[in-house]
């Protein structure tokens, strides 16, 4: 009887053990079950048998950062888009990325058409948590000239950068939440740049850049940083005018132009004194305060001179949110 006792213990505790031993095992194996990951690069090609002189380019997005620059390499296409996506996750088990996402691609001679749209009934917040990057890079062939159109409806940042010689036209970037970087050095513009964060910092900087016609700038957002940075050396062949508008965030200027040739002009509305403006200069400029709009202007000596930059900054209100930073240098006739 005794015997027997001990082997029915013996055996309890055996079961005891294999469940403990085999539990996480259960547990690990149904949770992991429909885990899975998807790291998809893809790439498109607009590449028409008679390409125009000048194409038509537009990107729209739901979410996506977007890195756009050329490349001056042979190679048969206009413009080539590469998706990249990569995400992991409980759920993701047997799954491809264009069950979260609709893609069309569309080119005809002269056009090209990039949409990246969230699929209807995919919850925007359950794809963050799966989301380790989505990305879209289009490269441009250098010799070739397109009006371009970036817009990211839901979030998501823009880079464009624009190479020596390489000539652009009109250029527009829309952004609900994220960065915009404008990165122009040595190139030709020929047509206006607007940028529009809703909420996001934009970046706008030109190093010794050529206009071939009269052009406009115009970046505007509610939240976060403006920073419009020009370099000139050179002559900029054309009249510029520039617009600024933030409503709860920071306009930063920086301007040196060292070329007798070059005039600038800068309007500051709703300015209000922060009690740091010593860290503000403005050199070879004069300073006429404007009472009535609470604001300032800043104009150089050789303001108008044969080609010139007139730029108005805006805050919608003289509120205490949000303010001017400038640091201005214009070489002396």
């Amino acid at each position: 009887m005794a015997n027997h006792i001990i082997k029915v213990i013996m055996l309890l505790i055996l079961i005891f053990f294999s469940l403990i031993i085999s539990l996480p095992i259960i547990i690990l194996s149904d949770t992991g079950s429909n885990y899975g990951k998807i790291y998809e690069s893809i790439p498109y090609y607009y590449e028409p048998a008679n390409p125009t002189s000048i194409n038509n380019l537009i990107v729209n997005t739901d979410i996506a950062d977007i890195e756009l620059n050329y490349i001056d390499e042979p190679v048969n296409y206009i413009a080539k888009f590469v998706l990249k996506v990569d995400m992991s996750g409980k759920i993701l088990d047997r799954k491809s990325y264009l069950d979260y996402f609709n893609i069309i691609f569309t080119s005809e001679s002269g056009n090209v058409n990039f949409t990246l749209k969230i699929r209807e009934g995919v919850n925007f917040e359950e794809i963050l948590t799966l989301l380790n990057e989505i990305s879209l890079k289009v490269i441009l062939r250098v010799d070739i000239v397109c009006d371009i159109r970036l817009n990211v409806d839901i979030e998501g940042n823009v880079k464009i950068a624009v190479p020596y010689l390489v000539s652009i036209r009109n250029v527009f970037t829309n952004v609900s939440k994220g960065d915009i970087q404008y990165d122009l050095s040595y190139c030709y513009i020929d047509g206006n740049i607007s940028g529009i964060a809703k909420s996001g910092n934009i970046s706008f900087k030109v190093i010794h850049v050529q206009y071939s016609q009269n052009s406009k700038l115009t970046f505007i957002n509610d939240i976060g940083h403006t920073l419009i940075y020009i370099l000139q050396d050179c002559d900029i062949g054309a009249n510029i005018t520039g617009i600024g508008i933030t409503v709860t965030g920071i306009i930063q200027l920086i301007y040196k132009d060292e070329s007798p040739n070059i005039g600038a002009q800068f309007i500051l509305y709703n300015k209000r004194d922060l009690g740091n403006e010593a860290n503000n200069t403005a050199v070879g400029f004069e300073n006429d305060p404007l009472p009535s709009l609470a604001g300032q202007k800043f104009y150089s000596y050789d303001f108008p001179a044969q080609n010139n930059y007139n730029f108005s900054l805006y805050k919608p209100y003289p509120s205490d949110m949000g303010n001017f930073i400038w640091n201005l240098y214009s070489v002396p006739n």
